[in-house]
């Protein structure tokens, strides 16, 4: 599994030096103690982060996965919400095509991500199973989608094959809220509706590709 994860810095703060012998500094050492302790207390802000819009990288999922706009010319059209979605899937995940016997995918640095999408970004995870299939998965850290909070996005394919889902988790249930904004569009090669499935038990909405 390759992870981006915060590196946590642990200072230890040695007070006093114990001198064989040298009660002097003893003396300073006690001294200073008492002036740290009666120095009056520095209030740190705490102040919440504001939050990071995700409506742009992430509007792919209410276009009816895609779809909206890119049905035309029998679905082969990208859609602007697809080409802003798949400008965000790839600034992390990294293609090798050139691979000695099949197609490489890995981590790609932190750096090439966009500072927009960056900040809202705390950890990506990459696992690849026994058959090959692949998973990305972003979490989100004071990230919203149309102001509803953000938990992670799961990026999920087996390559050379249409099994590949995309899956948005929100933290709350009243993401429903969003289902009016979410549409559906029948494609004619599809034959049948295309749109996002909302999943109440676990809080998110589902891209499936396995047709």
């Amino acid at each position: 599994m390759i992870s981006y994860k915060k590196n946590i810095l642990l200072l230890t703060l040695c007070a006093g030096f114990i001198v064989s012998g040298c009660t002097e500094q003893k003396a300073n050492s006690a001294a200073v103690s008492a002036k740290v302790d009666s120095a009056p207390t520095q209030l740190i802000s705490n102040h919440e982060q504001p939050k990071q819009e995700l409506l742009q990288a992430l509007r792919f999922f209410e276009d009816s996965c895609g779809f909206v706009d890119g049905a035309k010319n029998n679905g082969f059209d990208a859609s602007p919400s697809e080409k802003d979605f798949d400008a965000f899937k790839s600034s992390f995940i990294g293609h090798d095509s050139n691979a000695a016997f099949e197609d490489q995918y890995y981590l790609k640095p932190l750096s090439s991500i966009p500072k927009q999408y960056r900040k809202a970004i705390d950890d990506i995870q990459a696992d690849q199973d026994e058959e090959g299939s692949m998973r990305y998965s972003v979490y989100f850290k004071n990230a919203t989608y149309r102001d509803h909070d953000l938990e992670k996005l799961v990026i999920f394919f087996k390559p050379e094959t249409d099994y590949a889902y995309d899956t948005l988790y929100f933290k709350n249930k009243n993401f429903v809220d969003l289902k009016p904004s979410f549409k559906q569009v029948y494609v004619d090669w599809l034959g049948g509706y295309s749109s996002a499935v909302f999943n109440l038990e676990n809080n998110s909405v589902t891209c499936d590709y396995s047709r």
